[in-house]
Formats: C-alpha cells, sequence, structure tokens
C-alpha cells in the first residue's frame, strides 16, 4: 500500500498545511 503512493502519508499532510497558511491556529496546536 505504502510503496503505491510517491511519499510517505506524514508528508501530504505538510504539504496541505503549507497550502493553508490562512491557519495559523493549527501551528499553535502543534506547539502546544
Amino acid at each position: 500500500m505504502d510503496s503505491s503512493l510517491p511519499f510517505p502519508l506524514p508528508i501530504v499532510i505538510v504539504h496541505r498545511r503549507n497550502q493553508q497558511p490562512d491557519e495559523p491556529k493549527l501551528h499553535s496546536s502543534a506547539n502546544c
């Protein structure tokens, strides 16, 4: 299953975060 993806899921989540810089609240939660 993992081999079918070009990269691991965690990287995909990071990409999504970069695309949504309008949500600084997520960063605050991550710091907590």
